[in-house]
């Protein structure tokens, strides 16, 4: 019998929302005693930190081969044999007492393990197109899925799951951060940064909107009374033909574009405003990051944000004029509004759900 309580699996180890969800996930399992493995198919910067966090890290096997196969359309059926072999392989050579899915893109695992009557969870942190191709890709029948306990941080993918299974149910788990883990890691930075600026944070790609923050930016630098503020980006840019496309020679001076940070709470701490301008989101953990660091956040209603942030900064999705005009709004409120509510995006709510939910004498609550 294996001493193995919990499989974890990470569909990769970037600095994003799912795979630091997952981390937090791990260090709480550790700290209460259990025994983790986090099996990482994607190795990414975090996989360290995974390392230090008292589990124990696996690559998944052959994961640059599924990489490749899956880049061309004619290998893709391939690629998924690939990778059921390496779930049931990582399965029996762990054989651990519980697995835990963190995202869509790990559900590889599911039928694996279920059939081995090993108990499933999954945590979603996709909505939309993202989460209905995920589904899709694996493809459980409604047995399957029904044996699953499943959990959703946005109630537009608890929704979505009970349309495609409607004997499956969804705890709905609001996003966490940990208020004063953020603080503290705020405090050192030795960039200089500018005075004043506007913030922007995530992949730089059309999904991020970060075609619609270059433009936002710009219309900003007609202002004279804001001719101070500068505009930063944190996150890699993956088209950077939207930085020719979006700015002018003018307007170029006024941006800086820091990349992938391995901590970027010091720049966000200094922050005088967020703009989260994503066309899609489930339930973002850069808002909350924000206001916990006491930086007010203008954003798009997509995903959960309504809830997340103070009704008048709220953007109708993709309303330029309206996201630019409310901007202006926000940048002259003294002091900045916030909405982060402890009770209910604090990391201790978090955490006592992930224990309850491994706990044999306490059911999961939404």
């Amino acid at each position: 019998m294996t001493d193995l309580d919990v499989m974890l699996v990470s569909h990769e180890a970037s600095r994003t929302g799912a795979p630091r969800v997952a981390l937090n996930t791990v260090g709480w399992f550790v700290k209460a005693g259990l025994k983790v493995a986090v099996v990482v198919r994607t190795p990414g910067p975090m996989v360290d930190e995974f390392r230090s966090s008292g589990a124990t890290v696996h690559v998944e096997p052959l994961h640059v081969l599924r990489i490749l196969l899956r880049r061309f359309k004619p290998s893709k059926q391939l690629a998924r044999f690939v990778e059921n072999w390496a779930a049931r392989t990582v399965l029996h050579r762990l054989r651990p007492k519980r697995v835990y899915l963190n995202s869509v893109l790990s559900l590889s695992y599911a039928q694996a393990s279920l059939e081995t009557s090993t108990p499933t969870i999954v945590h979603l942190h996709e909505t939309g197109a993202l989460l209905e191709g995920g589904l899709r890709r694996y493809a459980l029948d409604d047995h399957e899925a029904s044996q699953i306990t499943w959990i959703a941080c946005a109630h537009q993918a608890t929704q979505l799951l009970s349309e495609r299974y409607p004997d499956a149910h969804a705890l709905h788990w609001p996003s966490c951060v940990d208020e004063r883990q953020l603080q503290q890691s705020a405090r050192s930075f030795d960039t200089p940064l500018p005075e004043k600026f506007i913030l922007g944070v995530g992949k730089g790609n059309k999904g991020k909107g970060l075609d619609i923050w270059l433009r936002m930016c710009s219309s900003i630098t007609a202002y004279p009374e804001h001719d101070d503020i500068k505009f930063l980006w944190v996150g890699n840019i993956e088209e950077s033909g939207l930085l020719e496309l979006h700015t002018t020679d003018e307007t170029r001076s006024r941006f800086l574009f820091l990349g992938e940070l391995s901590n970027p709470y010091p720049v966000m701490e200094k922050a005088i405003l967020l703009t989260v301008t994503s066309r899609t989101e489930a339930s973002p953990l850069v808002t909350l990051e924000a206001q916990a660091l006491g930086v007010p956040v203008v954003a798009f209603d997509v995903g959960d944000i309504k809830d997340q942030i103070p009704p008048h900064h709220l953007v109708h999705a993709g309303n330029e004029a309206e996201l630019l005009a409310t901007v202006l709004q926000v940048l002259n409120e003294k002091p900045p509004v916030l909405a982060f509510d402890n009770s209910r995006h604090g990391i201790a709510v978090a955490r006592q759900r992930a224990l309850d939910l491994l706990s044999p004498d306490t059911p999961p609550k939404d």
